[in-house]
């Protein structure tokens, strides 16, 4: 704590939840007090909360991968209170797309239950690129994974890119992604990363 306070200045302390599911509302904000939803991102993190990847598909296909408490009525009411509290705080003074980071946990009696504010991220987020991806590139028949992986050394990410390539052929349909490995970034004997 007392590292976090030199270089941050202030720290935050909340409980430990049991996880059960990462997601996000991704939103836009045109600066002048409208807030308006574009899409939900499932996606998967590391044990310490880094982002690992996102799914990808249809947007009521996605949202039944998400735990039963949020497949009925509550998501709904989820999406709308916090469309109205981004309205109310930052509506009119940011411009842009941002994202709210969500979980769902388990309570020390077994039943589960929603946080519904992690983070706010006033920025075009991973969860917006899945969001666009499904809605652009992924045949609506598909589901898919949107993966950032760190290759540890220069060819690593070739090899890997050529392997996946070779192993999971791209297939299209009507101009969309049905099945199938696709690069999203160019690949070369110095890349580190892919995605």
């Amino acid at each position: 704590i007392e590292g976090a306070l030199r270089r941050w200045g202030v720290v935050s302390i909340e409980p430990k939840l049991d996880k059960t599911a990462d997601f996000a509302l991704e939103f836009h904000s045109d600066g002048h007090g409208c807030v308006t939803y574009a899409g939900l991102s499932v996606f998967d993190t590391h044990p310490r909360g880094a982002f690992t990847g996102a799914r990808l598909g249809d947007p009521n296909r996605l949202r039944g991968q998400l735990p039963d408490i949020l497949r009925g009525p509550l998501f709904d009411r989820l999406r709308t209170a916090v469309t109205d509290t981004l309205c109310d705080t930052v509506g009119r003074i940011y411009s842009g797309f941002l994202g709210v980071d969500m979980l769902v946990y388990r309570r020390p009696d077994g039943s589960a239950a929603v946080h519904p504010f992690i983070e706010l991220n006033l920025r075009y987020t991973m969860g917006l690129v899945a969001v666009e991806l499904s809605r652009r590139v992924v045949h609506p028949d598909a589901i898919g994974r949107l993966l950032i992986a760190r290759c540890p050394a220069p060819g690593d990410a070739l090899r890997a890119h050529q392997a996946d390539n070779r192993r999971l052929p791209a297939h299209f349909a009507d101009g969309r992604l049905r099945a199938g490995y696709l690069s999203l970034v160019p690949v070369t004997p110095a890349s580190l990363f892919r995605a």
